[in-house]
């Protein structure tokens, strides 16, 4: 994922938080040029781990779900 916070509420926060698990990359609205958003959308394509981390958060997901976790870690 290509994160832009549009800086209401907590989104600043959900998206640090997205990129600091791998699940994607920060950018930054106000300073982003063109050629920096290509760059950083050809590195999520060509970079496996992204897909990776969030098949792994996928998959820990369903673990809770099964377990009924969710609503627990939801709150």
């Amino acid at each position: 994922m290509l994160l832009y916070s549009a800086h209401y509420t907590d989104q600043d926060g959900n998206a640090a938080r997205l990129a600091y698990h791998g699940l994607g990359i920060l950018g930054n609205d106000q300073t982003d040029s063109v050629n920096q958003i290509k760059e950083n959308l050809n590195r999520i394509f060509q970079d496996d781990s992204f897909k990776k981390n969030m098949h792994k958060f996928k998959d820990l997901y369903q673990h809770y779900e099964l377990r009924k976790l969710t609503p627990l870690l939801l709150n």
